[in-house]
């Protein structure tokens, strides 16, 4: 009897209680938040439906997805590279030669410049959700556009472009409009978190860029990379907080989007915060032990 009530009164709790499936997403400030298994579908006036689906990360900051229709009249699967901090999208075949921006999803927390755009926050409804967007009217030349932007996860809930057009000798006006059906993005019970990234009090010495770089093409142990790592946190560089360590047996792997990471750090392609935040990633995961 007792175990009886006691399930009763879950399940009634489970109804009554309006955080019991919350959602934490941890999301790294200023860039698009994005995990693999998430997905955007959208209706387009262009092409009719379409979606962007999510796969795995590349390394630290870059992720492949697939933006497919499978309309009757023209499907289409392609596979892309997307960068989470400036938007940048690549062919997976030429993974350094920039093929066009992402449209459908802004950096969070999302920033917007109201000297130079036309710019309002509304409440807007997607399916049964009241969400707080910024309607984003941007100058389009011979025309006008309207961007719906959320402004919690940033992703684009409606985009509409309407431009003149020549053609055979013709002004033809043109519209192109794109409506989110459907994501696991958003819920309301989702609430998004910023991962606290380490500080970095200064650059990073020029000795610690040769090391990384021959660490990266395992021409030194990762003992000896430890040793360096050591250096800027003794030195305060890398400032460690106690729950920053890891209580994890240190693996004998490292994964081999740290090396790279490590290696285009040396060779400037990529940030101090960029190396710095893989180290902290290492320290996290007992792979480093500080």
């Amino acid at each position: 009897m007792k175990i009886k009530l006691l399930i009763f009164v879950l399940i009634i709790s489970l109804f009554t209680t309006g955080n019991v499936f919350a959602v934490e997403r941890i999301c790294v400030e200023n860039r698009i938040c994005v995990f693999p298994g998430d997905f955007l579908t959208y209706s387009g006036s262009q092409v009719g439906e379409f979606s962007y689906i999510f796969e795995e990360f590349v390394d630290d900051h870059r992720i492949q997805y697939v933006h497919s229709s499978f309309n009757a009249g023209d499907p289409f699967e392609e596979t892309y590279i997307l960068d989470l901090q400036n938007g940048d999208t690549f062919e997976i075949n030429s993974p350094k030669e920039k093929y066009n921006s992402f449209v459908m999803l802004s950096t969070i927390p999302v920033e917007i410049d109201q000297l130079s755009t036309d710019v309002s926050e509304e409440t807007y409804q997607f399916k049964n959700m009241k969400r707080q967007v910024w309607t984003v009217n941007p100058k389009v030349e011979g025309g006008s556009s309207k961007i719906v932007l959320d402004k919690e996860t940033g992703i684009v809930l409606e985009l509409n472009i309407k431009i003149k057009s020549e053609f055979e000798g013709q002004s033809v006006d043109i519209e192109l409009v794109n409506k989110l059906l459907d994501t696991n993005i958003i819920d309301e019970l989702t609430t998004i978190e910023f991962e606290k990234l380490i500080p970095v009090k200064e650059s990073v010495p020029d000795w610690i860029r040769n090391t990384a770089l021959w660490w990266s093409e395992e021409l030194i142990s990762d003992d000896e990379f430890v040793n360096a790592i050591q250096f800027l946190i003794d030195e305060g560089i890398i400032q460690v907080s106690m729950d920053l360590t890891s209580n994890v047996q240190t693996s004998p792997i490292v994964p081999n989007w740290i090396k790279d990471t490590a290696g285009w750090w040396a060779t400037k392609k990529v940030s101090d915060a960029d190396f710095l935040n893989g180290i902290k990633w290492l320290i996290e995961n007992g792979i480093i032990r500080v």
